[in-house]
């Protein structure tokens, strides 16, 4: 393979902290030095109700179709 390297696609991730907090955790390339020194690292931001309301909504569309796709792998004939 020849060419230019592309780089993978970025997609935040959703987790649930130990203290029952959603956050959102993302890449930081560039961040201040005074958080991070570690270019590896992945920073995890606490969101606030309304924000994790909001990205569970966005999230439900692909759920629902994900679990379609599924199902009709699993069990052709449903």
């Amino acid at each position: 393979m020849s060419g230019k390297r592309r780089k993978p696609k970025l997609a935040p991730l959703f987790m649930l902290g130990t203290d029952g907090e959603v956050y959102a955790c993302c890449p930081a390339p560039l961040p201040p030095t005074r958080f991070v020194r570690d270019p590896q690292m992945i920073l995890a931001i606490r969101l606030t109700q309304r924000e994790r309301d909001i990205a569970l909504d966005a999230l439900q569309v692909g759920v629902k179709e994900a679990a379609r796709t599924l199902t009709g792998i699993l069990k052709p004939d449903a």
